[in-house]
This record gives structure tokens, C-alpha cells and sequence, in this order.
């Protein structure tokens, strides 16, 4: 029963590990213990048939508890932190995280009046031959806000070569959003991020 109960919770503590890993996440080991605990007494009622579950399906609603959890602490940590390197961290996290949910125009341009600017979480293009993250004005300022540590945290990625520049200083520059439109009509004003920017969480 010993070497059970001290397998079962060693399973566990792997997997929230592992699991947290994956989603750069970082749990308290008191925390990580007590779902362990949860863990190992479900795993044990049933292996005695005493809980109707799966193994497995128990272990993965747990994980799915605690790493619940941890992602809402985070992201209370990330919407109280307005210094220049908070705000670098939420903004890649919405890159990270709102990806799937990006406009491909590598792949499907939309045509001009088929498509509502601004509508999707961002988009993703090449423009000479590097990939970059396009976020509208609006879109920019509901993920990090305003004020003076957004100008710091511009100044600082354009310094770095991680967000466009136009001559005259200023940060909106024009990219094709839409096909099917003549001169640039079908151009619109955006950030443009470099996709590195998404790697370069571990220098900050």
C-alpha cells in the first residue's frame, strides 16, 4: 500500500511538472503536494472500485484544476504589472496564446470589403522575407494599455529591431492587409512585431 501511495504521487507531481513546463507556468510545491494528495486517495478509491472514474480521466481533471489555477494567478500578475517589462511580458503572452486565433495573410489575403479591420486578435504576414505579428492601434492599447511605460516599451522593442519604425519616429507603419485593391488602398496602419519577439521572453 506504502509503495502505491508514494507511486501515485510521484505520478502526479511529474505530470503537473511536465505540464507546467510546457505552458511556462510555476507552481508552489506546497500546491503541487495537496493536489498530489487529492490525487493519490482518488487513484486509491479506484483502484478499490469505490470511485467509478479512470485513472487517467482523474488525473487529467486534476492537472486541469490546478493549472486552472496557476493561469488566472498569472494572469492577475500580468494585468497589475504596468512597468515597460510587465507590459513586454502581456504582450507576448496575447501573441503566444491569441496565435491560432491571427489572420494568416501568407495564406489567405482577404479582398478589400470581404474582411472587417481589426477584428481579429492580429495577423500574421512575411514582408521582406521576416515574419511579423500586425496588431492595430486599438488592438495594442486593450492588450497593454497606454501611457508613459507604453512609449518606454515601444522605444525599447524598436531599439531592438522587434517593432517597425517608421523615418519620422513614430511607430504605426502601413502594411497590405487586403488583396484586390489598387496603390495601396488596401494597406492599413499597424504595429508590426517581429515573430522573434515571441523568443526573446527569457532575456526579460
Amino acid at each position: 500500500m506504502k509503495r502505491f501511495l508514494k507511486r501515485e504521487r510521484a505520478a502526479y507531481l511529474r505530470a503537473i511538472q511536465a505540464r507546467a513546463e510546457a505552458e511556462k507556468l510555476k507552481p508552489l510545491n506546497r500546491a503541487s503536494g495537496r493536489f498530489a494528495t487529492v490525487f493519490t486517495a482518488g487513484s486509491l478509491a479506484i483502484r478499490h472500485k469505490i470511485f467509478p472514474w479512470d485513472r487517467d480521466e482523474l488525473l487529467q481533471a486534476i492537472l486541469s484544476c490546478q493549472l486552472d489555477g496557476l493561469w488566472a494567478a498569472k494572469t492577475e500578475r500580468l494585468a497589475t504589472d504596468t512597468s515597460a517589462s510587465g507590459l513586454r511580458r502581456k504582450l507576448i503572452a496575447h501573441l503566444r496564446e491569441r496565435r491560432s486565433k491571427f489572420m494568416d495573410l501568407d495564406e489567405d489575403k482577404p479582398r478589400l470589403g470581404e474582411h472587417k479591420f481589426g477584428s481579429v486578435p492580429g495577423y500574421i504576414a512575411t514582408f521582406k522575407d521576416k515574419k511579423w505579428f500586425y496588431l492595430t492601434a486599438d488592438k495594442l492599447t486593450k492588450v497593454v494599455g497606454g501611457g508613459e511605460h507604453v512609449e518606454q516599451l515601444k522605444k525599447e522593442l524598436a531599439a531592438e529591431k522587434l517593432l517597425d519604425q517608421r523615418s519620422n519616429g513614430r511607430y504605426l507603419v502601413q502594411r497590405a492587409i487586403f488583396s484586390g485593391a489598387k496603390g495601396n488602398k488596401g494597406h492599413k496602419w499597424v504595429h508590426a512585431f517581429r515573430a522573434r519577439l515571441v523568443k526573446s521572453q527569457d532575456k526579460h
